[in-house]
């Protein structure tokens, strides 16, 4: 991304039966010069149809008028690519409001941190403000309907 030093990029390398196949995707963002596209990943299967899906940061994004406020796209996984939604704490049912240098999404983690069977996706922000849990359910994914701020950060061992 000529002259966007910070705009950060993702690309997805396809598997195929005999390991990772030749072809390969670049996720196509139109980002500013610092939106720190793919700064964190988390990889699973968010809604439980057996393909993997995605979890990218971009947690220096504008969100509004509120610089470096951050958020999460997270790319669902199916045979006809990568589709998406967009998280941030101006989302409709996240808990909190976006707040400038928050850099939600620096750090992403997808465990089943309820117990419950599905993979769930903690997002941390900058020194671990604002740690946003979004639940999955089920053959949705994750999504915003049982969203809760919670004390742990993205960012713990594995």
């Amino acid at each position: 991304m000529s002259g966007k030093v910070a705009a950060g990029a993702v690309t997805v390398l396809w598997g195929a039966k005999a390991g990772l196949g030749a072809k390969a995707t670049r996720i196509p963002v139109t980002a500013n010069s610092s939106y720190s596209f793919g700064t964190a990943l988390a990889t699973g299967d968010f809604n439980g149809d057996g393909k993997p899906d995605l979890a990218v940061s971009a947690s220096s994004e504008k969100v509004g008028s509120v610089s470096n406020a951050g958020g999460v796209h997270v790319l669902r996984g199916g045979r006809g690519g990568l589709t998406g939604s967009w998280f941030t704490r101006a989302t409709a049912g996240v808990p909190g409001n976006a707040a400038q240098y928050q850099m939600f999404g620096l750090g992403v983690r997808l465990r089943d941190i309820d117990r419950d069977g599905d993979a769930d996706l903690l997002i941390s922000g900058q020194n671990g403000s604002g740690n946003v849990l979004l639940r999955s359910a089920g053959a949705s994914g994750v999504t915003v309907g049982a969203a809760s701020e919670v004390g742990v950060r993205a960012e713990f061992p594995q």
